[in-house]
């Protein structure tokens, strides 16, 4: 697994770094809008929503590694 500017294209557990975090902190991507349709869907942060230190995902111009995967 190595970092990489370019942001997830499919959901699931990815690893997430910018300079305002400070350290990597694991994000849940999935699709949000009309799932059932290509065209009216984008990827969104799902988890942690809760955590005002991470970003929207359009926003999200820090380092990504993922999909992590289940042992």
């Amino acid at each position: 697994m190595e970092w990489t500017k370019s942001k997830p294209t499919e959901p699931g557990w990815y690893w997430y770094e910018d300079e305002h975090l400070g350290w990597p902190v694991p994000v849940h991507v999935d699709w949000e809008g009309f799932i059932e349709d290509p065209e009216c869907r984008s990827l969104e942060i799902a988890w942690p929503e809760e955590d005002g230190d991470i970003p929207m995902f359009e926003d999200a111009d820090g380092i990504w590694a993922g999909p992590i995967y289940a042992p």
